[in-house]
């Protein structure tokens, strides 16, 4: 009899352990259905920056001084080629990435005056963005992307005291990114991804011939393309 009541105990336990074992392999199973689970990574991008799309940097814009004299110019920039690099973390579905990027321009001011001009203009952006993938358990992954941009640019020369004297004139400001783009991993060390996002930038600091501070509130908006690959640090 107690032999009886010891094997229908040990069964019952037996079946139990079995039981919690599946279980916790299905947990497994799902776990790992995701293609990326988390990791560490450095990108690098090339980029089509614009940033008078919609905005108030159309060229037209200027700063005098009379004491002392100071002339700042503000050209418009058209679009063109850029480069940049990340760092990124990702767990499951969200990644957090901090860059930067810089593209070279050419510049206008003041079209259909007599004093119309041309010139080059630098842009650079340092950015944190956030990322939501969808898809997770695919090698393709869309994502939609929102940020933060810490955005300047320089123009060489726009800046002079009247006397013959020249500098390069700076604007800065802050920015929003929102957008979206999708990632092709071919493993989870090694990805592609393509994105496009639009840039909403407020210009409210400058830096001339004399740091006269203009009190600036330009808007400078655009949608910007970057295409580039991620490797597993």
């Amino acid at each position: 009899m107690f032999l009886m009541l010891f094997s229908g105990s040990f069964s019952v336990v037996s079946a139990h352990d079995e039981k919690d074992s599946f279980t916790s392999k299905d947990d497994m199973s799902a776990t790992s259905n995701e293609l990326i689970q988390s990791r560490n990574y450095v990108g690098g991008f090339l980029s089509y920056m614009t940033i008078t799309n919609g905005g108030d940097i159309d060229g037209n814009v200027f700063g005098i001084s009379l004491s002392p004299y100071e002339l700042d110019l503000v050209p418009g920039i058209n679009s063109n080629f850029g480069f940049g690099a990340f760092l990124g973390r990702r767990e499951g579905d969200f990644a957090l990435e901090a860059g930067y990027s810089q593209s070279q321009h050419s510049a206008y001011w003041g079209v259909g005056t007599p004093f119309s001009s041309t010139g080059t203009a630098s842009y650079q952006s340092v950015d944190i963005n956030f990322k939501r993938y969808l898809f997770t358990e695919q090698q393709m992954q869309p994502f939609i992307l929102a940020g933060l941009a810490l955005p300047w640019v320089t123009y060489p020369l726009a800046s002079t005291d009247g006397l013959g004297n020249f500098s390069s004139f700076c604007i800065s400001g802050v920015g929003f990114n929102l957008g979206g783009g999708v990632e092709f991993y071919f493993d989870d060390s090694f990805s592609i991804f393509g994105t496009v996002f639009q840039r909403w930038n407020k210009f409210d600091t400058s830096v001339g011939y004399r740091d006269i501070d203009w009190a600036l509130s330009l808007e400078g908006d655009g949608v910007n393309v970057t295409s580039g690959a991620t490797m597993s640090l």
